[in-house]
Parts: C-alpha cells; sequence; structure tokens
C-alpha cells in the first residue's frame, strides 16, 4: 500500500486491495465504540495486508520506504473515513436525483402556454 495523497497511486493494485477491505469492513467500523475496538479493527487490516506479503510504503527522495505502524494506521482511519463520507454524498445525491426529477417533471407539465390561441410548450424537457 503506497501511503501519499498523489492521485497516481490510487490505481496500484495494492491501494486497490486496500481500499477493497476497508469497504469489506465498513460495517465493522460502523459497530466498533470503543477506540479500543478501531485500534483492534486498524490492527488486524494492518496484519491482513501484511501477512499476505504486502506492506505500507512511501516514496521520499528516490527511494521507497516502510512506514510505521502510527502511519499505517493514520492511512487505514482516513480511508475509512473517505469512504464512508462518499458513500453518504452517493446516498444523498441519489435522493436530490429522484427529488429533482419529480420537480422538472412537474415543471414540465406546467410548461404550456397559450399563443394566439394555440398550446405551446415552453421547452423541452430532456433527461
Amino acid at each position: 500500500v503506497i501511503c501519499t495523497k498523489n492521485q497516481m497511486y490510487s490505481k496500484h493494485i495494492g491501494n486497490r486491495r486496500f481500499r477493497l477491505t476497508i469497504t469489506m469492513n465498513h460495517e465493522r467500523y460502523r459497530n466498533a465504540n470503543t477506540r479500543k475496538d478501531k485500534t483492534w479493527l486498524f490492527q488486524s487490516i494492518m496484519q491482513l495486508i501484511r501477512n499476505s506479503n504486502g506492506d505500507f510504503v512511501h516514496y521520499e527522495s528516490g527511494q521507497w520506504y516502510k512506514v510505521g505502524d502510527h502511519i499505517a494506521r493514520d492511512m487505514i482511519f482516513a480511508t475509512f473515513h473517505q469512504s464512508l463520507n462518499k458513500q453518504k454524498r452517493l446516498k444523498r445525491r441519489s435522493s436530490s436525483v429522484t427529488f429533482s426529477t419529480e420537480v422538472k417533471l412537474l415543471e414540465y407539465n406546467r410548461s404550456f402556454v397559450s399563443v394566439a390561441g394555440e398550446t405551446r410548450k415552453k421547452r423541452r424537457l430532456v433527461m
């Protein structure tokens, strides 16, 4: 897992597997009520990655370095929050799309006007 904010490494196979692991553990993270539970979850994710011949690394000054547990925990924590926030945004967006589509349909139905005795549409709605 490459620890960086640079999006260039987001498609690296290790980072994709890491994000998949985070996604698979969303429910466990939500159910972890105490700091001890979350620490245990983070430790188990670190062990899972390290036991599958992986590690957390950082690129600096032309060299790859292994990072310590504290940086790995920070990355796991940040990835959980980014992933959960993304899910929340998608849920809000899907509900707002439904609402906005209904509003557009209402506007479409009300968009007829009378011009010189004829009924014409003001505009065409494209969905």
